[in-house]
């Protein structure tokens, strides 16, 4: 991700930054030797919200690890369609490095 968010400095470019709804691929693997998470997801970070302040509206974004399967159906339907089914038994989305 580091190397994403310099890209917008290298072309000159505000960076673009993330948002919910946002995914991506990524280059390898999330997690150890197994591990089928290739890809993230972006959501409003359930606790933390969005905020106004005087500099404009900041929104608290979570990447969370998905398979390329389901980044392939979060484009076609949506990412909280997807995130929904593995979220914790909290209701929030996280990453298990284990699936």
């Amino acid at each position: 991700m580091r190397r994403r968010s310099h890209h917008g400095y290298d072309c000159g470019r505000r960076p673009p930054g993330f948002a919910h709804g946002h995914r991506m691929g990524v280059a390898g693997r999330l997690g150890p030797e197994g591990s089928r998470l290739n890809a993230l997801a972006f959501v409003t970070d359930p606790e933390l919200g969005a905020i106004d302040t005087p500099n404009g509206r900041v929104e608290f974004v979570t990447a969370v690890g998905v398979t390329r399967e389901e980044l392939a159906e979060a484009k076609a339907t949506s990412n909280d369609l997807v995130l929904g089914r593995i979220a914790g038994v909290d209701g929030i989305p996280i990453t298990d490095v284990t699936r």
